[in-house]
C-alpha cells in the first residue's frame, strides 16, 4: 500500500482535521517505530518494578476497590488483569455503531501509543490488525466508558462477538481466520484498556463530522 495511505499511530499530534484525513481517505494504521519504542521502553520499567519493587501497587500486584489489601502474586497477575476485563462487559442495550467501534479502535491505539500505560507491543499491534481488517467488536453502549471498553476488548483474549464479513460471529472465528493467537494480557493492561474516554470521544467526533457533513451534504461514512 501506498505510504500516502497510511497513518503511522504514535507520530504525531492526533487531531480532529487528521482523523478526518484517516477516515475520508480510508487509510491503514501502522504503529510508528518512535511508538513502539515508548511501549517497549513502559512495559519493561513494569516489569522490573513488579520484579524487584516489594511494595504493592493498585491493580497490578493488588485486586481492585474493597479488594486493594489482597496481594496477588506473579502468577495470578495475568488471570486478574482478563478477569478485570470480562466482569466489567456487562453492559446491556443497543449494540453500539459499527463507525463509533472503529473510532474507539484508533482513539485507543493512539493513546496506548504514548507510552504510558504500560501495555505489550502485541496488544497495540493487535488493535490496529482490528482496525485494517474491519474485525469489529460488539461493543454495547453504558453509562460511561468502561463497560463498552471492556466489550471492546474482550476479542483480544479470544471473548466475545465481532462483526465480521458482514456478519457478528465469535471472536474466535476472527482469530482463526487471521491466524492471530490470544492476546495474554500481562500486569496492568486490562487497567489500560479499560481506563479512557474512547467512548465518549468516539461518539463527540461523529457528532461533529455528521454535523459538519450534513452541511456539505457528504458522509465519510
Amino acid at each position: 500500500m501506498s505510504e500516502h495511505k497510511i497513518y503511522e499511530v504514535g507520530s504525531g499530534e492526533l487531531t480532529y482535521d487528521e482523523i478526518e484525513r484517516i477516515l475520508k481517505e480510508g487509510k491503514e494504521l501502522r504503529l510508528s517505530e518512535a511508538a513502539r519504542k515508548r511501549i517497549e521502553h513502559c512495559r519493561s520499567y513494569l516489569d522490573h518494578k513488579t520484579d524487584h519493587d516489594t511494595e504493592p501497587i493498585y491493580g497490578v500486584t493488588t485486586g481492585f476497590g474493597s479488594l486493594c489489601s489482597k496481594h496477588i502474586s506473579r502468577d495470578e497477575l495475568s488471570t486478574l488483569q482478563e478477569n478485570l476485563v470480562k466482569s466489567h462487559s456487562c453492559s446491556v442495550g443497543t449494540p453500539v455503531s459499527q463507525e463509533i467501534v472503529k473510532l474507539m479502535l484508533l482513539l485507543k491505539a493512539h493513546a496506548l501509543s504514548m507510552g504510558f500505560s504500560g501495555v505489550q507491543v502485541c496488544t497495540v499491534e493487535r488493535i490496529i490488525d482490528m482496525y485494517n481488517n474491519n474485525v469489529l467488536p460488539g461493543s454495547l453502549g453504558a453509562s460511561g466508558d468502561l463497560a463498552p471498553l471492556a466489550n471492546l476488548f474482550l476479542p483480544l483474549i479470544g471473548e466475545g462477538d465481532v462483526w465480521m464479513d458482514g456478519e457478528q460471529v465469535p471472536a474466535r472465528k476472527a482469530l482463526e481466520k487471521y491466524g492471530w493467537e490470544p492476546i495474554k494480557l500481562q500486569s496492568k493492561e486490562g487497567l489500560a484498556l479499560l481506563n479512557g474516554t474512547q467512548f465518549m470521544s468516539a461518539n463527540g467526533i461523529k457528532a461533529l463530522i455528521d454535523g459538519w457533513h450534513i452541511v456539505n451534504c457528504f458522509d465519510l461514512f
